[in-house]
């Protein structure tokens, strides 16, 4: 398939309009039923993924974050996972706490702690809901891609609780990563199959309204009281040039996917992802392999801060 017959591909991709969509295709099975907060990310293989294909946050998104507080002695990273998010945090701040739900997160978080030598960071296995800390302990608390899991009034009386007088929460996050390929035909057919996979394919099993991401946190319940809304931006634009292979594993480590997966071992809709993004860019992939096939993901972050005010 040539430029021209791929770009005929395109035209013919079925046009999903996902916000209108109000059932799934009878295909799709309805997912085992779990509890919002339920552990997730608890195996070791999903561990060793997410540790290797996540990405980390924009230096800028933690520049934000270290403008705005007023001492930067103790840090606290709730939902921490494998410490993307907490890792760059020990050159801003004295001394840097990692906290997850899971076992196998924190593992593989130690395993890469100990690999760089980052000696002010530590980890340990916690629960939002119940931080395991003394309060007024820290200047600022972090949650970064997470804390729409949480039990959200549970998180923010905890979080009010261990920090110190003047102390930062930042929720920080990003929208759903779309590769390109700069070529805005194929980039429109990309981008709505990558929609049809996050709403119809695995719409059910997100535990939580995907709107959280699209609209940047702007639908997230705020803290109703002990806290002011001291800085926002939604717009920060990390750019990740990568290839098919990486966005692929990437895709993989999602929680809905790992439950999907367990729900239906038979059906691997990720071979499916691959092989229409390979018909959507055959005349840019053509015979590569996964890993020759470049892509652009440029990821739009966002950081909600608040200070603690009582």
């Amino acid at each position: 398939m040539d430029v021209q017959q791929s770009s005929s591909y395109c035209e013919s991709r079925t046009r999903w309009k996902f916000r209108e969509l109000e059932t799934f295709p009878e295909s799709i099975a309805e997912p085992s039923k779990r509890i919002m907060g339920e552990h997730m990310f608890q195996t070791e293989a999903h561990a060793e993924l997410y540790s290797e294909f996540r990405p980390a946050p924009p230096v800028e998104l933690l520049k934000i974050v270290v403008s705005v507080c007023r001492n930067t002695d103790k840090l606290l990273d709730v939902g921490c996972g494998t410490g993307q998010s907490t890792e760059p945090m020990t050159e801003f701040f004295g001394h840097v706490i990692g906290t997850d739900n899971s076992e196998a997160q924190i593992a593989q978080a130690k395993r890469r702690q100990n690999e760089a030598d980052l000696r002010n960071l530590e980890y340990r296995v916690c629960s939002s809901n119940e931080l395991t800390f003394e309060g007024s302990s820290f200047d600022a608390i972090t949650a970064c891609q997470c804390v729409h899991y949480f039990d959200l009034d549970k998180f923010y009386a905890e979080a009010h609780r261990v920090l110190r007088k003047d102390g930062i929460l930042a929720l920080s996050g990003y929208c759903i990563p779309v590769p390109s390929v700069g070529d805005p035909e194929m980039d429109a057919a990309i981008k709505e199959r990558i929609m049809k996979l996050c709403r119809v394919e695995l719409g059910p099993y997100f535990e939580v309204d995907i709107d959280y991401f699209d609209r940047c946190y702007e639908t997230l319940p705020a803290p109703k009281s002990g806290f002011e809304l001291v800085e926002k931006n939604l717009k920060i634009i990390k750019e990740w040039p990568t290839n098919l292979h990486v966005y692929l594993s990437y895709l993989k480590s999602w929680s809905p996917y790992v439950h999907f997966r367990k729900d239906h071992p038979e059906n691997d809709i990720m071979a499916s992802l691959r092989s229409d993004l390979r018909a959507i860019c055959q005349g840019v992939f053509q015979q590569k392999g996964d890993s020759d096939c470049k892509v652009e993901v440029d990821t739009r972050y966002f950081v909600h801060i608040f200070r603690k005010v009582d």
